[in-house]
């Protein structure tokens, strides 16, 4: 299986971006760095990972959930979504064996490097919704999904 989209929202140290990319073993169909800085980053794009790497910079920081959300609004047909902090170095096979779970049926939302990497399937969004984005600009945002995946009865109970 491959990965449709891997997205990488990235507000500063383009040098940690630049390792994550690096460390990429197995070529998505495409790359989403959302830069979230003020001023716009400065990063090289390996070569191999640059014809399927696209930036977008929003006008202000959506925060990590806005982020993951504008991933997945933005790519709203791809199969599944991988979401990688910019600061995840990727072990040999990490993505394979992502791509292997994310190919199971179901609600999937599984995650690799202590979740500084996962994958969400539309299944899962349509379960749970969004990450809330209130919890701004990061922090705490994973636990809450966790929680309404988990407690499936809590979902819309949110204000």
């Amino acid at each position: 299986m491959t990965i449709p989209l891997l997205a990488a929202p990235c507000i500063n140290r383009p040098d940690l971006l630049e390792r994550t990319l690096a460390s990429i073993d197995v070529v998505p169909d495409r790359i989403l760095i959302i830069d979230n800085s003020r001023d716009g980053l400065d990063f090289c794009i390996p070569d191999h990972l640059a014809p399927v790497t696209f930036v977008t910079a929003p006008p202000a920081n959506l925060g990590f959930a806005g982020s993951v959300k504008h991933a997945i609004t933005t790519h709203p047909h791809a199969r599944w979504w991988c979401i990688a902090n910019a600061d995840v170095e990727f072990a040999l096979g990490d993505l394979d064996r992502l791509a292997d779970e994310m190919g199971k049926p179901g609600p999937r939302w599984a995650g690799i490097n202590d979740w500084r990497a996962f994958g969400i399937n539309a299944e899962c969004v349509e379960r749970v919704g969004f990450m809330d984005e209130n919890f701004y600009p990061a922090y705490c945002e994973d636990a809450d999904y966790e929680y309404r995946k988990i407690n499936p009865k809590v979902i819309g109970d949110a204000v």
